[in-house]
């Protein structure tokens, strides 16, 4: 097992690193949730495991997570929630969706900083989410310059 540590920048805001966040660990189920998804049918019982024991065939396996994944097309979670610190010691940042930008450990990324650009309507977005949601934030929006190592 590798360790990995890439740095990444984005627009966004910061959060204590205890913060309790209202979709616990999967923000893009509490999304759907949220909103009412629901699959036409299940492959999953309440503990997470394939009904009955036994994993469906391919082809429902397949429609099962296309459902998913055309309700995401239609309804885009409006933010990415962005890991910092440590494995041992994570910290987030709510950021404009699309605004981060990540290097990986031993790999250069070029990218031009005049492109970092934010328009009001992006700050606006994560701005109506956070008080939405009851997010109370600790710095920011701006610019974020982070490393992640895990």
């Amino acid at each position: 097992m590798s360790t990995t540590t890439n740095a990444q920048i984005c627009y966004g805001v910061v959060f204590e690193a205890d913060c309790e966040f209202p979709w616990g660990n999967d923000i893009e189920l509490w999304w759907r949730n949220l909103l009412g998804f629901r699959h036409s049918f299940e492959i999953y019982d309440e503990s997470g495991k394939y009904i009955n024991g036994v994993q469906p065939g391919v082809e429902i396996f397949t429609a099962y997570h296309a459902e998913q994944m055309e309700f995401n097309k239609a309804h885009p979670l409006p933010v990415e929630l962005i890991f910092h610190c440590s494995c041992e010691y994570t910290m987030y940042i709510l950021a404009v969706k699309g605004t981060t930008k990540t290097a990986r450990r031993g790999y250069a990324v070029e990218f031009d900083p005049m492109a970092l650009a934010v328009t009001d309507e992006q700050k606006a977005v994560l701005m109506e989410f956070c008080e939405r949601h009851g997010l109370s934030f600790v710095d920011g929006p701006a610019w974020f310059l982070t490393s992640w190592w895990c």
